[in-house]
């Protein structure tokens, strides 16, 4: 519940003509196939700042205008006037749920912190306003199809709210206290099928090979993993940091009429007998290779700035 002296403005920066709307515009391709008689979206940036003592709507029109508003492509509009959920014709917004990462709001609390370190400390959260329309107009659409659509292609529930019409609580939510606590994973005397089990609804998506190297290290160490240690190993052995499908070797069927003018005198390309292209390392061989290549030429060269490093 807000203090007698905190409240919360909504403030709203949309795009002053349709050109300018880049994120509507991404949206119009899903919604006008899926949505019956949308011909145009129409986004608007929405923030909700949670303000206290030293604040007040001009200071906030102020803030507002100065570091989330462009004065040649955007507008911005104040509400300072919280009220129930109500929805609206044509309307969806997304905002990320209590205790989800924000970038932007922390970048702007931090920013708004060490411009006016006299006033109160900011709580901000950020989200999207989506207005499906039909020409001009508000688009003849109820709820469920907005939601739905919305659901499918504007947002992530799990850690994103999604709802019909305007959002302007009287206080921002707050994400319930965590609990803490070191805590132990046994998965030392785990056989071949729990291990796969654990790898898959702990979400760590660890083959069997890797959660049985995990095993073992953990064997030799004559302890369990805690939770924050497998959860470490499982992110650095992710897809994502090492690469698992780019570092892989790569076998490309040639067919007859491939537009591809396959030259495999390129470092690790080789051909076999029915034609197909063998690459090595997918990552080395292709997207890096030019870096190699340039190393190899120009160690020196003062014009290579800065490159590719794995």
């Amino acid at each position: 519940m807000p203090t007698p002296s905190t409240r919360v403005y909504r403030l709203l920066v949309e795009p002053v003509e349709p050109a300018f709307d880049a994120t509507g515009r991404a949206a119009e391709p899903a919604a006008s196939a899926g949505l019956p008689g949308v011909t145009r979206v129409a986004s608007t940036r929405v923030y909700l700042l949670e303000a206290g003592e030293g604040w007040d709507a001009d200071a906030v029109h102020e803030l507002g205008s100065t570091l989330l508003t462009d004065p040649i492509t955007q507008r911005l509009k104040v509400e300072s006037e919280p009220g129930d959920a109500a929805d609206e014709p044509g309307v969806v917004e997304v905002h990320y749920r209590p205790g989800v990462m924000d970038p932007v709001s922390l970048s702007l609390v931090q920013t708004v912190a060490t411009l006016h370190p006299d006033r109160s400390r900011l709580r901000v959260r950020t989200g999207t306003r989506y207005r499906f329309l039909d020409g001009d107009a508000a688009a003849d659409l109820d709820a469920e199809q907005r939601l739905n659509f919305a659901r499918g292609h504007l947002g992530n529930e799990v850690v994103q709210l999604v709802q019909a019409g305007r959002y302007h609580p009287e206080a921002l939510p707050a994400a319930p206290p965590a609990g803490h606590g070191v805590r132990h994973v046994p998965l030392r005397d785990l056989d071949d099928a729990a291990l796969q089990q654990l790898s898959r609804e702990g979400h760590l998506f660890l083959s069997l090979e890797e959660m049985q190297a995990i095993q073992s290290e953990y064997q030799r160490l004559e302890r369990e993993p805690t939770d924050i240690e497998l959860e470490t190993l499982a992110q650095t052995w992710s897809e994502h940091c090492v690469h698992k499908t780019l570092k892989s070797p790569v076998r490309y069927r040639v067919g007859p009429d491939d537009p591809v003018p396959w030259d495999i005198d390129r470092p690790g390309h080789t051909r076999d007998a029915a034609g197909d292209v063998l690459i090595g390392n997918l990552l080395r061989d292709t997207v890096a290779a030019a870096t190699f290549e340039l190393r190899e030429q120009a160690p020196h060269s003062e014009w290579l700035v800065s490159v590719f490093d794995d």
